[in-house]
């Protein structure tokens, strides 16, 4: 089996267990916390997009994969309020400027 099909395996399991575990989420007894959904919504469609070989190997792909960083820790900051997860949005965001620089030259 070539790395590429491995790759792909992993990043459709990967985002068929985040769906799995969203589902488990939202039918447990408890009060939801609404932005945990946006994470596994977010975690799904990234993960998803990824199992596409041509996806994985678009010049743009680590930009993504810092833009999808930014979005989750931005979800995370929001949700909880919790000044560390807002420091990481912060570095994330600088770390997808970078590679969005990278990107185009």
């Amino acid at each position: 089996m070539d790395e590429r099909r491995v790759q792909s395996l992993v990043h459709a399991g990967v985002a068929t267990l985040l769906a799995v575990a969203g589902v488990v989420f939202a039918v447990r007894p408890g009060g939801p916390a609404d932005w945990a959904y946006g994470l596994v919504a977010l975690g799904v469609l990234f993960f998803g997009v990824s199992a596409v070989p041509r996806v994985r190997e678009h010049g743009a792909y680590n930009a993504l994969a810092a833009a999808f960083a930014t979005a989750v820790c931005l979800v995370a900051y929001l949700g909880s309020g919790t000044w560390f997860v807002g420091a990481l949005a912060l570095a994330s965001g600088v770390g997808t400027l970078i590679e969005l620089a990278r990107w185009r030259r």
